[in-house]
This record gives C-alpha cells, sequence and structure tokens, in this order.
C-alpha cells in the first residue's frame, strides 16, 4: 500500500500539530536550559527571563526551519559542528563555576539577567543554539514525519510547523515556571534551595566539561582511515 496522499490542508495540520509536539518535547527534557531558568526563578531573578526565554524559542524555531528545509546536512559533518560544542561546553563550564561561587542561602538579584532585553534575547539563544542536540533532534524528527508519513512539506507547512515549534515551547516553559513559583511558596522551600541550586550548578559544569570533550576530540582526531 503506497503512502497516504496529502491535500495541502491535512499537511498544514499534521506539521502543524508535529512542530507543538516536537516543541513540548524538546523543551522539557532536564536539559541546562530548564536547569538555568529553574535557578533563576529560586533566586527570584524574574526580571529579563522572558527574554531569556524568548531568544531559547527562536534559536529552537531556526533549528526546526532548518530541520524541515533540509539545510542541515550542510552543518552536519563541517567543522563548525564541533566548534558549536567547544563553545557551548565552555559557557556551560564556566555558568556552573559561577553559580558555585555564589552564596546561595540569600539569594539577591543577579547581572547575568535584566540588563538589557536584547542581551537577556541574545544569551537565551545563544544557549540554545550552541548545543547541537537540539538540531539533531529536529532532524530525526522531520526524518519521522517524511518516512513513516510519507509526507514532505510544502512551504506553508513547513512555516506551521515552525509556529507549533514556538508555541510548544512556549507552553513548557510556562508551565515549568509555574511549578517552580509554586514549589517557591511551600514550607520546605527555603531548605531545597541552597541544596537544589548546587546540584544545578554540579550538572552545569560536567554537561560543559563532557560537551568540551567531545569538540574538542573531534577536532584534533585524525581522519577516519588514517592512524593516529
Amino acid at each position: 500500500m503506497g503512502p497516504p496522499m496529502w491535500t495541502v490542508e491535512t499537511t498544514a495540520i499534521v506539521m502543524l500539530l508535529a512542530g507543538l509536539l516536537g516543541g513540548l518535547l524538546s523543551s522539557a527534557p532536564l536539559g541546562v536550559i530548564n536547569l538555568w531558568i529553574t535557578d533563576k526563578a529560586l533566586a527570584g531573578t524574574s526580571r529579563g527571563l522572558w527574554w531569556f526565554i524568548a531568544g531559547v524559542v527562536c534559536a529552537d524555531m531556526a533549528y526546526a526551519g532548518v530541520a524541515a528545509w533540509g539545510y542541515h546536512t550542510f552543518l552536519q559533518g563541517s567543522q563548525a559542528w564541533p566548534i558549536l560544542e567547544i563553545v557551548g561546553g565552555l559557557l556551560l563550564v564556566g555558568l556552573g563555576v559561577l553559580n558555585l561561587r555564589k552564596k546561595t542561602e540569600k539569594p539577591k538579584r543577579e547581572a547575568m539577567l535584566g540588563l538589557t532585553p536584547w542581551r537577556d534575547f541574545a544569551f537565551g539563544a545563544f544557549m540554545c543554539g550552541s548545543n547541537p542536540a537540539f538540531l539533531m533532534f529536529w532532524v530525526f524528527l522531520v526524518g519521522e514525519v517524511e518516512t513513516r508519513l510519507g509526507l514532505f512539506p510544502d512551504e506553508l507547512g513547513t512555516a506551521l510547523f515552525v509556529v507549533g515549534t514556538g508555541v510548544g515551547d512556549l507552553l513548557w516553559f510556562r508551565l515549568l515556571l509555574w511549578l517552580v513559583n509554586r514549589g517557591k511558596r511551600t514550607a520546605m522551600a527555603p531548605r531545597i534551595l541552597a541544596p537544589a541550586r548546587l546540584v544545578i550548578a554540579c550538572v552545569f559544569v560536567v554537561a560543559g566539561s563532557v560537551a568540551l570533550y567531545k569538540g574538542v576530540h573531534e577536532v584534533v582526531a585524525p581522519p577516519s582511515g588514517i592512524p593516529g
């Protein structure tokens, strides 16, 4: 039995729902971005946080669009790929070390967010854009849509796919902030704040070190088939 016949309308609907689901799936895992947002929310640093989230969402939408249009082939296998891992790894290690040096017992507003909206936006976009795992996720999802559904989106379908991605991202981050803010109002919040931020900082250092190692290894490793 051949692939289903997709009309313009059904293609648009499926791609919108696929983007929505993909946005939720790409944002929900306990990664460095969610940990960063949680850390700032626990510290009471809400100023500039939504500009940071907007930057993350735009970068994720850009990766979704790149994957849907097929331009990811220009990035995979190029020197830009390990450089992204190196830069992102250095950023995470630096953020983790800075957080480890902070006094978390009495958190105060921090300078990393809230200086200017565009700086917060750019920082969020860089946090997301420097992680090639986001692009790999969208490449996988687009591949599943094409191979399992036999659906190859047109311009409208691709645009709705990107829009759905943004909506899914925003839904997740709104839920995340609601959960964190609700947890802050419980009686246990003061006792778990410092340990929670310590764990977050340690995860940043470990995740950054792993990304840094992988990026450096890909740069210095000899080509396949040539003995090192």
